[in-house]
Formats: structure tokens, sequence, C-alpha cells
């Protein structure tokens, strides 16, 4: 049985196969009480879209899903069976992260055309019945509001960004931050074991008259 850290951490760091950490972690907790930001879920959906899709899901996801995203640089990794590992383990650029924030900024618009639907946006935007409340579990356990894969500032934890933002946080810095009250979506990428958010947000909104003067 793999542990939480395992869990987690796993994907990134040696091969795994999907399908046996599928199968090999059960259902500890009901529905709705216990907030745990693990990798298994993700990955339980990608196991899922292959019984779909048929074996070859990357192929799929590669031709219809990215393209559809506006994800023109990206490939997803996967296991050595084939099945990508949704979790998080992808390789892109500042320029698709980017396009993933403005996604939720038109939300579901993106080029001017409806790639996803409104309603879902409003599901990723609402924090999780259990995300503040009740135990947590695994290495990322906040007790922070939490919606369908993205974080929200509702409460302030980002003190230096607008109630309002929404934003995904990769390892080691990696992150998105989307801004409606602004209009702004900031992507980032790099290593930063400890990265200050913060500092990076205050610095793009002390930045932005000055960007409005040079246009």
């Amino acid at each position: 049985m793999l542990t939480d850290a395992d869990d987690y951490f796993a994907p990134y760091f040696r091969p795994v196969s999907v399908a046996a950490m599928v199968s090999g972690v059960g259902s500890a907790w009901s529905a709705g009480k216990t907030f745990s930001y693990k990798s298994i879920d993700h990955l339980a959906v990608s196991l899922a879209l292959r019984e779909t899709v048929g074996a070859d899901v990357h192929a799929v996801l590669s031709a219809t899903v990215l393209p559809a995203l506006g994800l023109r640089h990206s490939v997803l990794e996967t296991d050595a069976e084939g099945v990508p590992l949704l979790c998080g383990a992808w390789y892109t650029t500042p320029g698709d992260l980017a396009r993933i924030g403005a996604l939720l900024l038109g939300r579901g618009e993106l080029g001017g055309r409806r790639v996803l639907p409104e309603a879902w946006i409003d599901t990723m935007l609402t924090e999780s019945d259990a995300s503040c409340a009740g135990p947590t579990e695994g290495p990322s356990a906040l007790r922070h509001p939490y919606g369908a894969s993205v974080w929200l500032n509702r409460d302030g934890h980002v003190p230096a960004a607008p109630r309002e933002m929404s934003y995904a946080l990769g390892s080691l810095g990696q992150a998105v931050f989307v801004l409606p009250e602004h209009d702004l979506v900031i992507a980032r990428t790099g290593l930063e074991p400890t990265p200050d958010h913060g500092a990076l947000i205050t610095a793009v909104l002390t930045a932005l008259p000055l960007c409005e003067v040079s246009r």
C-alpha cells in the first residue's frame, strides 16, 4: 500500500503504473467529509478515460482536448502503459499556462468561442464542502478554500491578491493566477522550492499602471 507521501509524489519521481496505484488505494472517507489533496483522484480519472476512449488516451487527448483548450505547446507525460499522469506531470510553457487561466477568466470562452460550459466554470470556482471543514490529509492538506482543481482566495490566503482570485499551484513554483477584478492572468514557471506568490502578484499589480501608459 502506498503511503500518503508516495501517493502524492510517486508519479513525479519514479516509474509508476496508474492502474496499480488506483486499484491499490481504497476509499477511506465518506464523500464531502475529508479534504484530501492527493494525486490519486486525477489518476483515477485518467484511468477511467481509458475505458471510455480506448487504450491510447494520450493520442486522443493530444488530438482533441489539448487543442480545444488552446494548449499549443503542451505534452502529457504517461506511465509505461500510456496512461496520462493527469495529476500534473506534463511539459508545457508559460503561454499555455496563461491560456488555461484565460479560459477561467473568460468563464469557459477562449478566443471568442465556447470551450467549456459556464456551469462547469461555476463548479470549479465553488468551494468544496470539505476544503475548510473536517479532517484533512495528504502532504498539501491546507485549510484553505478549494474548488474543482483550483484554489480560491476568498479567505485572503494570499493577502496581496483580491479575494476573487482563483489559482492553480504546481510543484516548485509553477503557478497560474486568475484575477477577474483586473482582467488579468499571471503565469509563472521556474524552479523555486519556496516561491513568494504574494510578492509576485504585488509586483505585477504595481506595474499594471505603467503597462497601461505604455500602450
